[in-house]
């Protein structure tokens, strides 16, 4: 529940007027916030692009490739690489699986690449 809407849900049940003005105020406040806010995507937000794009693209090439040797490849530490791939395995971009103990990674089946981030984001990047 955003700020906004728990404002509103405690305003439904006041009856003085000095409270509800209050609320009124916090949600008027809240709202010129959010107008001001930019929905331009930040500049790390191109840069994990950048780095998904590049990353899918590799993988395609070198299906089966460790997280240490995605990290190589992207120039990054593997705890970096670790969350890429976590975010595009959970976005269903690729797969894990296990040789032995050592997960290995590549692109999924249904590959239909989508950015893990919001589909406004994602339209930003278009």
């Amino acid at each position: 529940m955003t700020k906004t809407e728990m404002f509103t849900a405690i305003r439904a049940n006041l009856i003085d007027e000095e409270q509800i003005a209050f609320i009124d105020h916090e949600i008027e406040l809240l709202a010129k916030r959010n107008a001001n806010r930019s929905s331009k995507p930040t500049k790390a937000q191109l840069e994990r692009q950048a780095q998904y794009d590049a990353l899918v693209e590799w993988l395609a090439d070198n299906s089966g490739a460790t997280c240490g040797e995605v990290a190589e490849f992207l120039g990054v530490t593997l705890h970096s690489a670790t969350g890429l791939l976590t975010q595009l395995r959970k976005a269903g971009t690729v797969k894990r699986e296990y040789a032995g103990k050592t997960p290995i990674y590549s692109l999924g089946e249904d590959c239909d690449y989508a950015h893990p981030l919001t589909d406004e984001a994602r339209a930003t990047f278009a």
